[in-house]
């Protein structure tokens, strides 16, 4: 069956995606750093021997500090990298090593025959028939983010279509963003979600109820870390998303504290009872992390979308958590 397979990983805090176009290549969405044996494992385990496309969203270290890893360690061709320039780099060598470093392995790889490929709103390539629609940012958006040193709003948006299907992956984006992209009238809905900011951002403003009411999706998966120092997802957007209509999933690649008292004293049960394709992620190699969902795949062909793990799958696990999220 020829299909669209595309898994966001459980990488901890932090975000990969992998999409598996229907030629056998792929395309990669970020890589936390210290993640990259994660991808790497998974592309070869899928067979992927090409990516036609390597995204950076933006800067930060929980996005972008394994990519440039990943591409090294891939034993494929990496056609080309997507990013954009999102931060100062300050004249104090020793501030903002860590990115100084990206940049230069950046433009090692570029000088060793990778194309680079500048994504503004807009703009649209087609991937062995999948469409690859960028949202944001604007170059006028990416300029005002840098003078303020904003890499969230800045977040790299991308729309991926196949089959009639979307899946809208998100970055970090937050308020001012979405209202850029809801003033330029962007197209947003989807059938999939990857929630942006790994479930934060949500106090109040009515301006992640407008996004989640113009994308309208049945699946929204949200990738977080079980000791990720920042509480996400917040109480308020897990209420939200639990809020929204009948017949709408969401799911964390991880089990919170907001789920269990302590999730790492339930992780030894809630691996036995994840599924095995949704294994092998940074749960299954981080003792003091905790599987909720895992590694979630969203499986596209002329039949329709299906995920993994199913509702059922998932219910056996989330049924060991005091105060489970998911829906």
């Amino acid at each position: 069956m020829v299909e669209m397979r595309t898994t966001f990983l459980d990488v901890g805090q932090g975000d990969a995606t992998i999409a598996m176009l229907p030629d056998g290549s792929g395309i990669l969405v970020d890589c936390p750093s210290g993640r990259a044996p994660i991808v790497v494992d998974y592309l070869e385990k899928s067979h992927i021997n090409q990516l036609e496309l390597a995204v950076i969203t933006h800067s930060d270290i929980d996005h972008a500090g394994g990519v440039v890893d990943a591409i090294k360690g891939f034993q494929g061709i990496t056609a080309r990298i997507g990013e954009l320039v999102d931060r100062q780099v300050p004249s104090d060598p020793n501030a903002s090593m860590q990115h100084k470093i990206l940049l230069r392995d950046l433009v090692q790889l570029m000088r060793s025959g990778v194309g680079h490929w500048a994504p503004y709103a807009d703009e649209r390539i087609d991937l062995s028939g999948v469409s690859v629609t960028v949202l944001h940012p604007s170059e006028a958006d990416r300029l005002e983010a840098l003078l303020a040193n904003d890499r969230n709003n800045c977040s790299i948006t991308l729309r991926l279509e196949y089959a009639g299907i979307r899946l809208l992956l998100t970055g970090d984006l937050q308020r001012k963003g979405w209202r850029s992209v809801i003033d330029r009238k962007s197209d947003l809905k989807s059938d999939v979600l990857k929630f942006p900011h790994h479930g934060a951002w949500y106090d109040g403003d009515p301006t992640l109820g407008k996004v989640l009411e113009l994308v309208d999706p049945s699946l929204v998966v949200v990738s977080v870390g079980t000791t990720n120092g920042y509480h996400h997802p917040s109480a308020q957007t897990l209420a939200l998303l639990r809020g929204l209509a009948t017949g709408v999933r969401f799911v964390c690649t991880q089990a919170t504290g907001q789920c269990h008292g302590d999730p790492r004293l339930a992780a030894d049960t809630a691996r036995q009872l994840v599924p095995e394709e949704c294994r092998d992620g940074h749960s299954f190699t981080h003792r003091r992390s905790c599987p909720c969902a895992g590694n979630v795949t969203v499986s596209i062909s002329d039949d329709g979308m299906a995920v993994t793990p199913t509702q059922e799958q998932h219910d056996r696990v989330i049924g060991i958590f005091d105060t489970p999220q998911c829906k």
